[in-house]
């Protein structure tokens, strides 16, 4: 009896065992890109038609640059990361039986150059969120920037692994 006790066990082991090791392919195996100047985070352009999504998107590039790679963020910073937003849209993507639209999708898509003393990196971005009501925009307007953000990120992040 002890027998299948002991397979169940095992297996269990075994299981966390795959875990652990796929689980770690989540994680980083090399050290974020270092950077030795602060950058200056500037919106060079915004031709959107709703101007609300550049202080969040501003807040949400600094701050996942900060976090994910630890590089410092300033106004007198002497590489510059220059975001142009092309399109920030809120639109709705469903409609309760009455056909009266009750939830919204908010886009902003745009453009990345990225100056440093390593060189310059270009990439677009997008990011979206979405709102139930009025009372939920603001919630939306910072989960696309910090969706874009993270996007962002993620293009540094391999792109600058041509720095080493």
């Amino acid at each position: 009896m002890m027998r299948p006790a002991l397979m169940k066990t095992g297996a269990a082991w075994l299981l966390m065992a795959v875990i652990a090791l796929f689980g770690s392919a989540c994680y980083r195996l090399e050290a974020p890109p270092k950077l030795d100047q602060a950058v200056n985070i500037i919106i060079t352009g915004n031709q959107a038609r709703l101007v609300r999504i550049q202080p969040y998107l501003h807040a949400a590039v600094g701050a996942a640059l900060e976090r994910r790679f630890g590089w410092r963020i300033s106004p007198t910073g002497s590489a510059t990361l220059q975001l142009e937003i092309s399109l920030e849209e809120i639109r709705a993507t469903t409609d309760d039986r009455r056909g009266v639209p009750n939830r919204w999708r908010v886009s902003t898509v745009g453009n990345a150059l990225l100056n440093t003393n390593r060189g310059n990196l270009l990439s677009g971005f997008r990011g979206d969120g979405y709102a139930a009501d009025l009372n939920t925009e603001d919630d939306a307007l910072r989960a696309a920037a910090n969706n874009a953000a993270d996007n962002l990120v993620a293009w540094l992040e391999a792109a600058a692994q041509s720095w080493k």
